[in-house]
């Protein structure tokens, strides 16, 4: 089977606009999310999805510049844009890996693991990814599902939620998919890897810069042994509020 790593993108992000080509060590972040998404042994392509905003035109020019395929669709319905991805740049992929932008220090090796983990499991699931119970640091998880799943959410999927987020339709039990879990060895949900906000890309380039010119093939395991050994940086970003996906805090309700 071939799978198709597609990356969502885009320059005007509400909380850090265009941190996705803000410079860590004088490159873009981005491209070090790329360098260590190639190292993935379990994606065969992988390719750009942004916005046909014009402020997006830095985004696909740092594409041409890497040979990264691109693919420009709507801003808000992000459904639709994965969706004419899959169509237009990789016709022949099998699987889809869902990756956002903000996640630089994804581990290749955790990405073949849950990559892997789908297509050993392939006769069984639609869908997978690690959870419900949250044990990766933020930032550092994919999801990945066939394109039938792909295809079949763009056609039925119909709320603002669904289309905006991409997954929700897949993974609602109601619609009829079967959704798998991804086993992970590692237990640390409260480290946040993700970049939201100026405090995010601030202990993000404080790990990188330390890290990368060592070792550039550096593992979460890395990541982690360093911020245990330097809480000042995990400090710097841990009072930031994930708002989306499974990591976002969850409003109290008053009984």
């Amino acid at each position: 089977m071939t799978v198709t790593a597609i990356i969502q993108a885009r320059m005007t992000s509400s909380r850090l606009p265009g941190k996705v080509l803000m410079p860590v060590l004088g490159e873009p972040l981005l491209l070090h999310q790329l360098r260590r998404l190639q190292r993935a042994n379990t994606i065969d392509r992988m390719v750009l999805a942004i916005t046909e905003k014009a402020a997006d035109d830095p985004l696909e020019a740092f594409a041409k510049r890497q040979g990264l395929p691109v693919f420009r669709g709507s801003e808000n319905d992000v459904l639709a844009r994965f969706a004419g991805a899959a169509e237009t740049c990789t016709p022949e992929a099998d699987v889809i890996v869902r990756v956002t932008s903000d996640c630089p220090l994804m581990d290749p090796g955790i990405v073949d693991s849950q990559v892997g983990w789908f297509l050993d499991h392939r006769d069984d699931y639609d869908y997978a990814t690690v959870g419900p119970e949250l044990r990766l640091p933020c930032g550092t998880s994919v999801e990945v599902f066939t394109r039938e799943a792909l295809m079949t959410a763009h056609a039925k999927a119909v709320t603002k939620h669904d289309r905006e987020h991409v997954t929700p339709w897949i993974k609602n039990p109601d619609n009829g998919l079967r959704n798998g879990i991804t086993p992970i060895d590692i237990d640390a949900p409260d480290v946040r890897l993700s970049v939201d906000e100026e405090a995010d890309f601030e202990a993000v380039s404080a790990i990188i810069e330390a890290l990368y010119p060592v070792n550039p093939d550096f593992t979460l395991g890395d990541v982690l042994a360093f911020l245990e050994a330097h809480p000042e940086i995990a400090a710097i970003n841990s009072d930031v509020t994930q708002t989306t996906g499974p990591y976002a805090v969850k409003p109290v309700r008053a009984k």
